[in-house]
Formats: structure tokens, sequence, C-alpha cells
């Protein structure tokens, strides 16, 4: 039986059925996943000590599985719409589908349902000044905020990360006013664009603020992270009183652009970060110092370069530029390579573009065989 008859015949409509179906199946499914199942295997793997490999091969099966559940979900679908004779039936099924997508927002605009436990830090400056870092309060820890003389809240969510952000900060400034604490939005992107001006007002505040203060962004993770770095670095005098949740490296086997290689404790060598990449795991003070093996005087490689310096700069990472290649990859380089990264604290990151280089390789081969078994 062909597919025209176990399902529907292929034509401009039943294309346009099947995608809306699907896209709003997926966002359903995929939420539900996420809250559920995905969070549910991470947290047994971890329980059982699994190692990160295994767990991100079972995180990607449940995807997978997502995936085929969800586009099988909307070839049944995508017929009854084709098959319905009735405009009824047909707003039934969109009915339906509107209401899934919907369930899915509202889920996502009420982040106490899919927020995990993650506990406040707070960095305290000498002169007294707190800043606590967390997630997005609803109005109940608001009120805990005030009774415990917090000054004001400082919201790093933006009206761009739509759906959700515009809906929870129009909910925040008015639960801000009822329980009477300021509220500070200082609106950040959850990626490294644009967020300049952010990280300025940041650095502002942070000098010139007395009292204390709660930091938190949608998830309390990586915005979070950023704004507690600036602060630090802004005040050499700031101590952390206590750790918050950040990801680390070593819950990755690869980035996006390649594996990434230990080569011993608090030495790594990456491929070049994504955004989220530098985001999540770079610019959150994981590490003391990057060598890059980019050269910032070949055009080819400017592009990157410059991306790496500028955020370098900003979140005070020390950046060591030690241009390789092919050609100029040879014993002796290596050597002096592998010198300069001895003398540097750790934890130390080392990327090319592609950490399957060649290049990197010879590397990596002459770092285990002439470092590691001195």
């Amino acid at each position: 039986m062909g597919f025209g008859k176990r399902f529907f015949e292929i034509n401009i409509k039943s294309i346009f059925y099947l995608l809306l179906s699907w896209l709003s199946l997926g966002y359903f499914l995929g939420t539900l996943t996420l809250i559920g199942p995905v969070r549910w295997a991470i947290n047994y793997a971890a329980e059982h000590n699994w190692a990160q490999s295994d767990q991100d091969l079972l995180v990607k099966g449940i995807i997978v599985g997502l995936v085929i559940i969800s586009f099988i979900s909307a070839l049944f679908v995508t017929r009854l719409l084709v098959l319905s004779e009735g405009y009824f039936k047909k707003f039934l099924v969109f009915f339906v589908l509107a209401a899934l997508s919907g369930f899915s927002v509202w889920l996502w605009v009420n982040p106490k349902l899919i927020q995990a436990d993650i506990k406040n830090t707070a960095v305290v400056k000498n002169d007294g000044t707190e800043f606590v870092f967390g997630q997005y309060p609803d109005e109940y820890e608001l009120r805990e905020l005030k009774k415990n003389n917090f000054t004001a809240v400082i919201s790093l969510l933006h009206e761009a990360v739509v759906p959700f952000e515009p809906k929870l900060l129009k909910d925040e400034i008015e639960a801000c006013e009822r329980v009477g604490i300021e509220l500070i939005n200082i609106p950040m992107l959850p990626w490294i664009s644009s967020n300049e001006g952010a990280l300025n007002e940041l650095r502002a505040l942070s000098q010139s603020a007395r009292g204390k203060y709660f930091v938190h962004c949608y998830l309390g993770k990586d915005r979070v992270n950023l704004a507690k770095r600036i602060i630090e670095i802004t005040n050499s005098s700031a101590k952390i009183a206590s750790n918050l949740n950040s990801r680390s490296i070593e819950e990755l086997g690869k980035f996006e652009r390649g594996e990434i290689i230990k080569l011993e404790e608090g030495v790594y060598v990456t491929p070049f970060p994504t955004d989220d990449e530098f985001v999540g795991y770079i610019l959150n003070g994981s590490f003391k110092n990057i060598v890059s093996l980019f050269n910032p005087e070949d055009p080819a490689d400017t592009s990157w370069t410059n991306k790496e310096t500028k955020l370098c700069s900003t979140f005070d990472i020390p950046l060591h530029y030690y241009p390789l290649t092919e050609r100029t990859s040879g014993k002796t380089r290596l050597a002096k390579l592998a010198e300069k990264i001895g003398e540097m604290d750790r934890p130390v990151l080392i990327h090319a573009y592609f950490s399957d280089s060649p290049y990197v390789k010879k590397f990596i081969d002459y770092y285990n065989s002439s470092i590691l078994k001195k």
C-alpha cells in the first residue's frame, strides 16, 4: 500500500498541515520530554556514575525517539485533517493543537514547574554590599527577599527572548510593586552578542551599589554566571561566599566542532567554542588561561581572534596566542608550547578551530609522550 493510500496525497495543503502538526506536537512533546524523561535520565545516570559519553548517548536516544514519535503522530493528525470533510472536525483538530502549544507556553512562563533546585550564591564586597545570584523568583520569594532586607532585585530577563520572558518580566514588575521592593532590569540576551551595554551597566552598578541585591535570569545558570563574573572582576575586593551552579566542561565529551581532550587534570584541548559554549563553559570563570593556536596576524584567522580577544578582555581571562600550523608544528615548537602551558595557572584551555586537526594531534601526541611520561 502506497503512502498516499495509507496516509494522504502529498500536495501544498497536506504539507502545510503536516508541518503545522509536527511543530505543535513537537513543541508539546519536547517540553514534556525535557521536564520529565530527560531530567529523570540525567539524574539517574549521575546517581549511578555513568560516564558523560554514556549520558550524552542516552539523551540523544531520547531526542531521536521524540523526533520519531512526534513525526509519526503528525502524520496521523495530518491524515485526519485531510480526510475530514466538515469544517467542525478540522476546527476541533486545530483547537487541540493550539491548546497543546498553549499549554507548553504556560509551562515555560511558570518557571517553578521546570526549574531545577539551584543554590543561591553571594558575592560580598568589603564594604558590606552583597550580590546574591539565582533563578527567577515568584512573589513568595520576592516577599522573602524583602523580609531579609534586600535593597533591590536585578532582573536579566530580556524582552527579545520570546514568548516567555516578556510575560515573566511584566509579572515580575507587578509583583515587585506589590511587595515594595525595587526592580532593576538590565536585559541580557542568553548568547554573547549584543550584551555589551548590559555588561557595562552591571559594572557601573556593582561599583556604586550599596546594600543587598538579588540577581537572576530565567533558570539561574548561564547569564547569572556571566553577571557574577563581571561583578567579581570589577571589584577585586569581592569575596565569594559560596558556589553558584555552573556548567563544567567535565560534563561534556565534545563541543559542536569536535572532541574535548583532557590531557591531564586542568589541561584541556578543544575546538573553537561556539557562542553558547563560550557562555556556558568558558566565560563563567572556569578557566584561568586560554591558549589559542590561531594566528592573529593571519587574515584567515582575524575574525576568530578579534572575537575571542574581545571576549577574554571583557571577562578578564588571560589569552595567549601561540600560532601553530601543520608546517610549524615541529618538535622544538611543540616543546616550547608545552613548556608555556606548564607555567600557567590551571585550568587551561587550548584550542584550534578543530580539535582533530593534524597539527593539534601532533601536539597531543607530543604532550602525552614527552610531558606526561616524565
